[in-house]
């Protein structure tokens, strides 16, 4: 909130004021510039592809199980080298 006081010419005598809501040039400048830091920050990490292999599973319980419990075909997993 910014409140400006018009005084008379050469005196301190407040003829009026005025209170509006003032934004700052520099706050508004820089997030922009962060929104586009971080837009394209998505872009670039989106056009790396991640090696084949394992799947990227996150924090998805499902897929994590999944990757660790061989199939039922496949039984003698455990002597099989580890990826």
């Amino acid at each position: 909130m910014v409140q400006i006081p018009i005084t008379m010419p050469y005196t301190r005598v407040v003829h009026s004021a005025i209170s509006t809501c003032g934004y700052s040039p520099l706050a508004i400048i820089l997030t922009f510039t962060l929104s586009g830091v971080i837009a394209a920050g998505g872009v670039v990490i989106r056009c790396f592809q991640y090696p084949a292999g394992m799947p990227i599973a996150s924090s998805c319980s499902a897929a994590i199980s999944a990757a660790c419990h061989p199939p039922p075909r496949d039984a003698d997993a455990s002597l099989s080298p580890i990826q």
